[in-house]
């Protein structure tokens, strides 16, 4: 089992600076990592590059001393076999860190912002189609929070069959907001859906925690404003951060 992640990382981080060996050097593309004590999101979105892709993933980070793993459960692009990410981090100072390559191939500097220090929580969820049968049902989510920030990764998979055999085509989401500071709560600020973006992921609450756990184990679920999905608590309370 994973142990928690050090407080010192617990927060959002906004990159600064990507670069690497090869020449990439990166202070523009907007990425922006979501730590809780285990799961974390991230969601990358270029913005001068034309040939940068949309990059964005959920799953949780395991430390090992100063080395960084993530285990990705979502993502946005296909990973291949034996693909392993992974960096040595070091801190600058408590809202700055550095990231380097294993093989020393590139270095990613972050800072921490500041609204994000405070509680950090996450759900893994599962969507519910109501018009679906069991059999067509493949949407997953996670939905976490650090400070006033949030993010919702999902992948709202569609039946599919190659070669005669059926399986889920993968549609994954990424949307990154403001609680309680944006121009309406949960508003969506960064998004990989342009639909997304500037809408709010859920009204207001008081208690967002104690009521998104409520909501997603009682019948009807827990209603996303940018899903038609019922969302769900993932039932395995060892898949909880």
């Amino acid at each position: 089992m994973i142990s928690p992640v050090p407080a010192e990382y617990h927060g959002v981080w906004r990159r600064n600076l990507l670069k690497t060996r090869t020449g990439i050097n990166d202070d523009t593309t907007q990425v922006f990592w979501l730590q809780t004590d285990s799961m974390f999101g991230d969601l990358r979105l270029p913005t001068t590059d034309p040939s940068a892709k949309l990059a964005g993933s959920a799953g949780v980070l395991e430390m090992e001393g100063h080395k960084a793993t993530w285990h990705d459960e979502i993502n946005l692009r296909s990973i291949s076999p034996g693909e392993v990410d992974a960096g040595m981090m070091s801190f600058s100072d408590a809202d700055h860190v550095r990231e380097d390559g294993l093989d020393g191939s590139y270095h990613e500097l972050w800072e921490r912002l500041p609204d994000s220090v405070g509680p950090s929580w996450g759900f893994r969820l599962t969507g519910l189609n109501p018009d679906q049968p069991p059999s067509e049902q493949g949407s997953r989510g996670v939905l976490m929070a650090a400070g006033d920030y949030f993010m919702f990764v999902c992948d709202q998979g569609q039946p599919a069959v190659t070669g005669g055999s059926q399986h889920f085509s993968p549609r994954v989401s990424i949307g990154f907001g403001r609680i309680s500071q944006g121009s309406q709560p949960w508003q969506i600020t960064h998004s990989t859906e342009a639909a997304w973006h500037e809408a709010p992921l859920l009204p207001r609450m008081d208690n967002p925690k104690a009521a998104i756990s409520a909501a997603g184990q009682t019948y009807g679920g827990l209603k996303l404003l940018c899903s038609p999905l019922q969302w769900m608590l993932d039932p395995d309370p060892q898949r909880a951060a």
